[in-house]
């Protein structure tokens, strides 16, 4: 298959890890939100605050499945959003059309991560690490059906996390 679905919470490394891997493997990559944005034209936190959250859910499904239309064809490692496997089918369409890769963080190392951003709509919606820790709870049970689940830790430097990802898949 030659998509890989890098998923997993907000903050996780899906867009950190998913570069190294492109330029370590030479395989295409897509940023899923990066995409939504210049479709846009605007940030992801202003599509949330001008156009809601159900605007975007239904635009990064129409990115996904866009996206998933080449997947027999030339390797593409996509980041997703972290809620897009939570949407409609998405998590079984990425199952079917390629290999998901579950990036399973810590809260810790997630707010860690998230605090230092001020682009997270749905962090600064919550607010706080019980908002997180409960909105991860319920997230899970869709990334844990994953191909693969890779603990990221964030004391494992990004392209060393690539690197563990290649020798798994064997790329």
């Amino acid at each position: 298959m030659a998509c890989i679905f890098l998923i997993g919470f907000m903050a996780s490394g899906k867009s950190t890890i998913g570069n190294a891997l492109s330029v370590l493997t030479g395989a295409f990559f897509t940023d899923m939100d990066t995409e939504a944005e210049r479709r846009e034209n605007m940030p992801i936190h202003q599509i949330f605050s001008q156009r809601g959250e159900p605007y975007f859910r239904e635009l990064e499904t129409a990115i996904l499945h866009e996206l998933g239309k080449g997947c027999t064809r030339e390797r593409h490692i996509i980041a997703t959003g972290g809620g897009l496997p939570c949407t409609g089918n998405n998590m079984d369409y990425m199952n079917e059309r390629g290999i998901t890769v579950y990036l399973k963080s810590s809260i810790k190392d997630i707010l860690s991560r998230v605090e230092r951003s001020h682009d997270r709509p749905v962090f600064h919606r919550i607010g706080n690490r019980e908002g997180l820790e409960e909105l991860l709870l319920k997230r899970e049970p869709y990334y844990s059906r994953a191909h693969i689940v890779i603990e990221n830790r964030n004391s494992v430097p990004p392209e060393q996390r690539a690197e563990q990802i290649a020798l798994i898949l064997a790329l």
